[in-house]
């Protein structure tokens, strides 16, 4: 579960004539990580002006820096060179030729933007198609950025860094009731707080925008290996990467991750601080095992996440990505707790609940129901959907009304809670004007947008796209879209089909378990077909979607990810959800109809629901694709990371890599994601399910909250053990994903509305209680809910045949 800072921000008017922007925000403390590895000493500040963002300390000088066991390795390209025995065709040899001709280009272009580059290589034996071991050698780049080339980019990528420690005493509001002592006691005692004397808390500061002009009066300035954290000189050495050409033709050949694209770099990635598991006995030596330790095991599920520590390991983006997570645990939990009681009242109520008791104590012949196939179906007994009416009780009751209102409101709370703590996140991790002073334009549209205008914020001459050649890749993308969503749709009308027929073969089964529980069979496998077939489409549109925002081609980094999150949400909404809206909302007689007439599919009748209603169907649904969706992706997070480190390590060597540097532990590591994307997407999905069903499955929220806090330790687990380290990418806010949640919350209004006038028996009940009981009960309310045809009506392509009776019920005059 995440916690929800108590800290605020304020400003400071030092010299604003000569710092413009001047901010107080939090970073990383000085804490001497040598006396907490030697000496198992509380964390102390040194003297003032050293370390700002202390990069890892303690460990053996070859493990991150360069040869002359100072100089910290920033970045580390890769690429495998192939034994020339292995090139057999001509081609295969120009090919190898090619990529070392632009890597050897890339490689002096790096070096003539000042960078220090060096390069050690490994050899490493891999397994061919024919079972050989045959040699390829690793080359290992590995890059760092001198002092000169860091101010050079921190003054053009408007860094933040302190001007002087804070000396403004904040105090939440809590410490102002009771004083901060009694509250500081009482958190160190709460379970679910981190160990401060393994992470401690971040240190305030003044910041303003770093200028080469005025370095000297930023604090730690004389300390230049400490003075920009680590994720600052990662971002700034990635900057002039994704700037450097690789050909002459400076124009279109630019940036590494077209090197990656075409093979002739297979990684690049910055390196964790060391090893990630303390040694036994040991105290944690850098902020990976800090991290490790008291975050990023599934055994410290309950407790705060170090939302400081985290960001400076991994960069805002993904600090706010857990934040996120965290905020929508927290929210989630009193909301989880209110539905299993709405379930709980449903299942206790279920035993007095007089509907199902009329139908499961009354004669069998009382309720003749009509059949509910096409001839392959007969006449059957109300009394055996006994068990269903009760089970739909435990989600349709009169508490559910209820708690589906109280979901609306809390999904607005939600919301304006949401943006009141990203805006303390952004203002104390100095974010709030990222995007409009402080984002670079991609080198991709840079080098293919020709029109330039200036950018008000900045003042400077920037690349831009006019506005029909954006209407134009608008209708292309749209109509690319629309596409896919028709495909999604049709893949819904194939599992109407499908209900239609299997449902047609159970009901007329001769076995007597297959027809009583046909609609749960039929129900049961066509949500497991769903679930696949959702799967499957995601697979395929996510690479259609990845290519139409590159051929859209955004001007920023956020613009980009905005893009593609919309294109794929839109997408990932009709094909996760379009099965339940079939089931809650056109499964219903208003669109099925009634005995004598039904609405058909050509010659075929529609598949409607039971004399239950389709409240059992939609749960059904919704556990399988809700619950199954999450076994799924938990899996697979957590197992593929894991058992590809262990193919790597065991494909590389039979000895331990523990010895090896830094570079090339973390080159057997599988690589990341360079977006949040995947992880954003799974949960705004959950928090789909959450907010427009609840009305008809309660317990959503709770599968939520359990679900969220899993991830939390899941993703954590990836990020510090399992994966190499992402780019610290920078970020102000949530981006798209704020949006598109705000909208849902004001759509999951209607559809619960809609689920509740139309899916679930509330309003049918109601107006009978009020308006027709004699004495304000549902005493006679099965009966009355239950209309009369006669069975002499019957078209000829609907009457049910005498030889799929298997339970000897004579053909009566009226069914219901």
């Amino acid at each position: 579960m995440g916690n929800i800072s108590d800290r605020t921000s304020g400003v400071a008017n030092n010299n604003p004539e000569e710092y413009q922007g001047v901010r107080y925000s939090p970073m990383p403390g000085n804490k001497d990580e040598g006396a907490i590895l030697l000496e198992n000493q509380v964390n102390t500040p040194d003297d003032e002006g050293q370390n700002m963002a202390s990069p890892s300390v303690n460990m053996e000088p070859t493990k991150n820096k360069m040869r002359d066991g100072s100089s910290i390795v920033d970045m580390v390209m890769v690429y495998e060179v192939p034994d020339p025995s292995t090139l057999d065709t001509e081609k295969e040899q120009q090919q190898e030729a090619d990529k070392n001709t632009i890597r050897d280009f890339y490689i002096n272009a790096l070096k003539a933007a000042d960078l220090l580059v060096e390069t050690d290589q490994l050899a490493i034996a891999k397994a061919e198609d024919n079972n050989e071991n045959k040699q390829a050698t690793v080359f290992f780049v590995k890059i760092h950025a001198p002092w000169n080339v860091c101010t050079k980019k921190a003054e053009e990528m408007f860094l933040r860094m302190p001007l002087q420690e804070s000396d403004i005493e904040i105090r939440s509001t809590l410490e102002t009731i009771f004083g901060q002592r009694f509250v500081e006691s009482v958190r160190a005692k709460s379970p679910m707080e981190i160990d401060r004397n393994i992470i401690p808390d971040d240190k305030m500061y003044f910041t303003a925008y770093f200028t080469e002009e005025h370095e000297a009066q930023f604090l730690g300035v004389e300390n230049h290996e400490t003075f920009f954290s680590p994720t600052d000189r990662i971002r700034m050495v990635e900057r002039i990467m994704e700037q450097t050409a690789f050909s002459e033709n400076s124009e279109h050949d630019i940036g590494v991750a077209k090197l990656l694209y075409t093979g002739a770099f297979s990684g690049v990635y910055p390196l964790h601080d060391g090893p990630c598991e303390v040694p036994e006995g040991g105290e944690p030596a850098n902020l990976r095992q800090r991290l490790r330790a008291e975050w990023a095991k599934f055994r410290k599920w309950y407790k705060f996440q170090p939302l400081d520590a985290i960001k400076d390991y991994l960069g805002t983006s993904i600090g706010l990505y857990f934040a996120w997570l965290g905020f929508y645990c927290t929210m989630l939990a009193p909301v989880a707790f209110l539905g299993f009681i709405v379930f709980i009242f449903g299942i206790g109520s279920s035993f007095s609940y007089k509907p199902a008791e009329d139908a499961c104590d009354s004669p069998e012949t009382a309720f003749i129901m009509c059949p509910l196939c096409d001839k392959q179906c007969w006449y059957w007994y109300l009394k055996i959907s006994c068990t269903y009416l009760k089970v739909a009780h435990w989600f349709d009751n009169d508490l559910s009304v209820a708690f589906a209102c109280i979901m609306s409101i809390w999904s607005t709370l939600f919301l304006e809670f949401w943006k009141r703590q990203q805006a303390i996140l952004g203002y104390t991790w100095h974010t709030l004007d990222f995007e409009e002073v402080e984002e670079q334009v991609r080198p991709e549209y840079a080098a293919v947008v020709t029109t330039l205008r200036e950018n008000p914020a900045t003042g400077r001459m920037e690349p831009y796209t006019p506005k029909t050649t954006l209407y134009k890749k608008y209708a292309g993308v749209f109509s690319v879209v629309a596409f896919m969503i028709t495909l999604v749709l049709f893949a819904v009308i194939g599992v109407v089909v499908y209900r239609a027929a299997v449902f047609g073969a159970a009901a007329s089964s001769s076995d007597g378990s297959i027809r009583t529980n046909a609609k749960i069979i039929t129900s049961m496998t066509a949500a497991v077909l769903n679930l696949i077939a959702i799967n499957i489409l995601k697979f395929v549109y996510q690479y259609v979607a990845h290519w139409l925002t590159n051929w859209q081609n955004p001007r920023t980094k956020t613009d980009w990810e905005d893009s593609y999150t919309v294109k794929m949400y839109i997408y990932q909404f009709v094909n996760m959800y379009s099965s339940l809206f079939y089931i809650a909302f056109f499964k219903i007689n208003l669109f099925v109809g009634t005995p004598g007439h039904y609405l058909r599919m050509g010659k075929n009748r529609l598949d409607g629901c039971g004399a239950q209603g389709c409240l059992v169907e939609l749960c059904i649904q919704l556990v399988i694709i809700m619950v199954g969706q999450q076994v799924i992706s938990n899996f697979t997070e957590v197992m593929i990371p894991y058992l590809t480190k262990l193919w790597n390590e065991r494909k590389a060597t039979k000895e331990s890599i523990t010895h090896l540097p830094q570079w090339e532990q973390d080159y057997f590591l599988p690589a990341v994601e360079g977006t949040m994307f995947w992880e954003y997407l799974e949960v705004v999905l959950q928090l789909g399910f959450v907010m427009m069903f609840v009305a008809a499955f309660p317990l959503a929220p709770l599968f939520a909250f359990a679900n969220g806090v899993l991830e939390i330790r899941v993703d954590a687990i990836n990020f510090i053990r399992d994966q190499r380290r992402p780019m610290p990418n920078m970020a102000e806010d949530i981006g798209a994903w704020y949006p598109i949640i705000d909208a849902l919350s004001s759509f999951s209004v209607l559809v619960n509305a809609f689920v509740i006038a139309f899916t679930s028996d509330f309003i049918s009940k109601v107006v009978y209680r009020y308006s027709y009981s004699p004495n304000d009960s549902l005493t006679g309310y099965l009966d009355n809910s239950l209309s009369y045809f006669n069975t002499s009506d019957w078209s000829s392509s609907a009457k049910p045949q005498k030889e799929y009776d298997h339970v000897n019920i004579t053909e009566p005059h009226l069914c219901r």
